[in-house]
């Protein structure tokens, strides 16, 4: 089957309604990378993307994809924020003492467009679109080449910060749920001050899988299956939702409350204004 992805968010969510309606339930319409996606999956297999996903939780107990195999032994890493902010800082420092920029320059001599898909989920590249643009042009003002090279490196350092706490949300809604108990050991350590690393992290890494090997840790392995979320539609607002949290959450909001509360009067508001035109017109 051949299954067109071109058509705008609508046009795409409709279709893999038609084709998968389990897996487009959990997808919010304007959301047409994953929408392209599982309709690219369906294109490439013939299958649906909700089977799929289906066949791989059969596989595994845990519904977010478990660990391959029990009794793994995981270590984190961490720091203080503002440590790492700065940290994060000289790394994109140090990546255009290393040449940054002429990677930059590559990249935009062999690729004709920047709107590609790919590029767009890259760090390091959608953050120098104005330099490149301004590389690209002729009778550039060097002033203004080299503005948009810091405004560049200022992005690319926000967005490496961000992606960071990203990072660390992830790890501690998937590794460091204490209400889940799963197939694995996860310690976390702390790297804030690196002189201390053999008294922070060496010896105690050492310790640790020293007793993880002697069997010294016991757990129970059980798993937690974590439902579905689906898209939840408010007629009223003209608004999807994915998941019933975040639906809870816009139901209570001050923007549902006034919306609902303006469609109630708007029937009285037209009454009025039908008798008065009624009356101006006798």
């Amino acid at each position: 089957a051949v299954v067109s992805t071109q058509s705008g968010h609508y046009g795409r969510d409709e279709k893999l309604q038609q084709l998968d309606s389990v897996h487009a339930q959990t997808l919010h319409p304007k959301d047409s990378r994953k929408i392209s996606r599982s309709l690219e999956i369906f294109r490439e297999y013939g299958t649906c993307h909700s089977t799929l996903l289906e066949k791989q939780h059969s596989e595994s107990a845990d519904i977010r994809g478990n660990l391959r195999w029990d009794g793994v032994l995981l270590f984190s890493i961490e720091s203080d924020q503002q440590v790492l902010d700065k940290r994060l800082d000289l790394r994109v420092e140090k990546m255009l003492e290393l040449g940054l920029c002429s990677e930059l320059d590559m990249f935009s001599d062999k690729i004709e467009s920047l709107d590609s898909g790919l590029l767009r989920q890259v760090i390091g590249f959608k953050e120098f679109e104005s330099y490149i643009l301004l590389k690209r042009s002729k009778n550039v003002n060097p002033a203004s080449l080299q503005d948009a090279l810091k405004e560049g490196i200022k992005k690319m350092k926000n967005v490496t910060r961000r992606y960071s706490r990203k990072q660390v949300r992830w790890i501690k809604n998937r590794l460091e749920d204490d209400n889940m108990c799963s197939n694995y050991f996860f310690n976390r350590l702390d790297s804030t001050y690196p002189e201390q690393w053999e008294d922070v992290i060496s010896k105690p890494v050492h310790s640790i899988v020293d007793n993880f090997l002697s069997e010294a840790l016991q757990k129970t392995v059980c798993f937690t299956i974590r439902p579905q979320k689906t898209a939840n539609r408010c007629q009223i607002c003209d608004v999807t939702c994915i998941g019933d949290d975040s639906f809870s959450v816009h139901m209570k909001s001050r923007r549902h409350r006034r919306k609902k509360a303006y469609n109630l009067r708007k029937p009285i508001f037209e009454q009025n204004i039908a008798a008065n035109k009624k009356k101006s017109l006798s």
